[in-house]
């Protein structure tokens, strides 16, 4: 997986001694399908919002010819590239959001109190 700063991160996925308890009660397919949703979410949200930065542009480029103001194009496309769900990719399961990076300050915490350090 990449993240917004080109770093590739390596994401491991597999049924621990601790996970493996759970197939008994039916659990184990329910944390992984869950897992898969968010990460699905994750990787096609930003995927959607950068192909409309690209038509957008498309339209821009085709209306005015080469006159292009791509500052304002790197800035829509930072924007387009940050994690976060579009509304038709919202995880339906019972996982829920408790930290959120896209929103300043504490109310990145969801509403929930962060711990002091």
């Amino acid at each position: 997986m990449l993240d917004d700063n080109m770093n590739l991160w390596f994401l491991e996925s597999n049924a621990s001694p601790l996970l493996s308890g759970l197939k008994k009660y039916g659990m184990f397919k329910s944390v992984v399908q869950g897992a898969i949703e968010i990460s699905y979410g994750l990787y096609i949200s930003p995927m959607k919002r950068v192909m409309n930065v690209i038509r957008k542009m498309n339209i821009q480029r085709q209306n005015q010819g080469s006159v292009m103001n791509y500052g304002k194009w790197r800035k829509e496309y930072h924007l387009a590239v940050k994690n976060r769900f579009q509304s038709e990719y919202l995880v339906k399961n019972n996982w829920q959001l408790i930290l959120d990076e896209n929103r300043p300050g504490t109310s990145a915490f969801m509403n929930y109190e962060p711990l002091e350090c």
